[in-house]
């Protein structure tokens, strides 16, 4: 920008300087050219020394510099004068007044009347400072800026500023500009003009530019309904940023996410385990940016209650299982639904010998305790903890052996004599395997074989009749018992059991005699005293008997 000045012309001349103005300061070198535009009313050579055409530098960080014109002074009367100088050409800067107009002030005076006053000289308004160039935002009050006063003139300066953006008001008294403008506009020239009482007029121009307001948007950005799950972790959701807009840009999110959810303002994350459950609910995530522009981008979200683990209708029917039997594998059922994965309990403790795979869900084993009937409880939990109980029963019942209404005839056998074997009764029930023993012991040449349960042998000793007793005892002691009678007799001589001790058995007793055991000819019947072998002695006890009956 270049100022108008004024000087007066002095009877020897004077020297009159437009001051030119680089605002503001730059960081690269600056030139600008300047010539006498040769319009003004003084004629070069006869008022001024003629300005040849040059070019002005301004180094980094000059604002000023001036172009110095010489006056030719004289004595005439005459009008003032003006010489108009022209900025051109610019190099790194923009021009905004580009005309200066010097005023050479008249100093000469006719011969007066002395006896009337001097006229005041006649002068016009100068300002001496510049305006920088003015950049405000649309939509946002301007902090009150105060325009330069202009000197000189004559009386009082009237001031006016014309043509603002809407908006934007100029108080003519305070010089002041203020308001808030409404719309953008481009950077143009604005020029404050000073006017004094006789109508003499200067000018002071300056940039002025209102930026578009640059508020901030969503644009085309959605978020999709999101709908979660009580307990359960979200996969985080990063909402959109905003475009445009004056930094620095905040966030909000509102209403309060449902309990576990957070928002990050600085990233724009929403994550978390919701612990509640809630309704479709619509929220507002509101930007902000510096100078209170909004831009908002709704979207809902739900949380459902957690899908909870069953067993449904499913049964399993009372399961009796035998001590120290080993059971059919037992498959309990699965839950369904719930949030995986689902774990598996079975309490209380299972019988001794039995276990529970809570990966199969089986039940196996051989029970080896006895237990009265027990309330068993399968118990799922899924992901979160939510659980869902199936209960059945289990007994492992102690069974006692029985050897029921079975009974053993009284056994009478004759002393060396291979008895028939016999294979005394097994009992039923009980826990595990039986063990049979038979007591008192027998008498000699007799045995009992403890597996099959068979007595045999060749008793060789009398015994009297006695009870024998055969016990059933199983793997937990418990004892089945069944008595019989025994004897060990020496035999009859009524050999053939006609009932008649007579000649019949003499034969028979005759066949025999001189005869000993083991011998093929020896008959256990016909040895009456039971020493193993038929002689004389039994001979006398048959003939004791002989004719004998009944």
């Amino acid at each position: 920008s270049i100022g108008s000045p004024s000087v007066i012309e002095g009877a020897t001349g004077a020297t009159l300087t437009f001051q030119v103005y680089l605002r503001p300061a730059h960081t690269a070198q600056v030139t600008v050219g300047y010539a006498d535009a040769g319009t003004g009313t003084a004629t070069s050579g006869t008022d001024y020394d003629a300005l040849a055409a040059g070019t002005l530098t301004f180094a980094v960080g000059e604002t000023s510099k001036t172009i110095d014109i010489s006056v030719i002074g004289d004595a005439a009367v005459e009008p003032d004068e003006t010489v108009v100088v022209t900025l051109s050409n610019a190099v790194n800067a923009a021009l905004a007044v580009t005309t200066g107009t010097g005023t050479i002030t008249n100093d000469d005076q006719a011969p007066t009347d002395p006896t009337e006053p001097e006229p005041d000289p006649d002068t016009e308004p100068t300002f001496t400072e510049a305006v920088d160039p003015q950049s405000y935002r649309q939509d946002k009050a301007i902090e009150p800026l105060t325009l330069p006063v202009a000197i000189d003139g004559n009386g009082d300066l009237t001031y006016s500023l014309t043509g603002l953006p809407e908006g934007l008001t100029f108080d003519a008294e305070t010089r002041e500009l203020s308001g808030t403008p409404t719309k953008s506009v481009e950077k143009a020239i604005y020029t404050l003009t000073a006017t004094d009482e006789d109508g003499d007029e200067n000018t002071l121009s300056f940039f002025l530019t209102i930026v578009a307001n640059m508020a901030p948007s969503f644009g085309d950005s959605i978020v999709t309904a999101q709908a979660y799950t009580r307990k359960q972790e979200i996969m985080s959701l990063t909402l959109p940023q905003v475009i445009g807009g004056d930094a620095p840009l905040t966030y909000a999110l509102t209403p309060d996410l449902p309990e576990g959810l957070n928002f990050d303002a600085e990233t724009l994350i929403v994550s978390g385990t919701p612990l509640e459950a809630t309704d479709e609910t619509t929220y507002t995530l509101t930007a902000t940016d510096s100078d209170g522009d909004e831009a908002t981008l709704r979207f809902t979200l739900s949380v459902m209650t957690d899908p909870i683990p069953t067993f449904g209708d499913t049964t399993v029917a009372a399961q009796v299982y035998m001590q120290h039997r080993e059971i059919a594998s037992l498959a309990l059922p699965q839950a369904t639904g719930g949030d995986a994965p689902l774990t598996y309990a079975l309490t209380p403790a299972l019988p001794e010998g039995l276990t529970f795979d809570a990966e199969t869900l089986t039940v196996s084993g051989t029970p080896i305790k006895a237990m009265d009937e027990t309330t068993y409880t399968l118990t799922a939990t899924d992901g979160n903890g939510d659980e869902a109980h199936f209960t059945f029963t289990l007994a492992v019942p102690d069974l006692v052996p029985a050897f029921g209404d079975t009974t053993i005839a009284a056994q009478s056998y004759l002393v060396n004599q291979e008895i028939a074997s016999l294979t005394l009764p097994q009992a039923s029930s009980g826990d595990g395997m039986l063990v049979y023993i038979l007591l008192p012991f027998l008498p000699d040449g007799l045995s009992f074989d403890l597996t099959t349960r068979t007595l045999s042998g060749m008793p060789s000793e009398v015994k009297a009749q006695a009870t024998y007793t055969l016990s059933a005892l199983d793997a937990d002691g418990d004892v089945a018992s069944l008595p019989f009678t025994l004897e060990v007799s020496l035999p009859s001589p009524d050999f053939n059991g006609d009932g008649n001790v007579n000649f019949a058995d003499f034969l028979i007793f005759a066949g025999k005699f001189d005869s000993r055991l083991g011998q093929e000819r020896y008959d256990a019947r016909c040895d009456l005293n039971g020493d193993g072998q038929i002689d004389s002695a039994d001979f006398f006890i048959f003939a004791d008997n002989f004719g004998s009956s009944g």
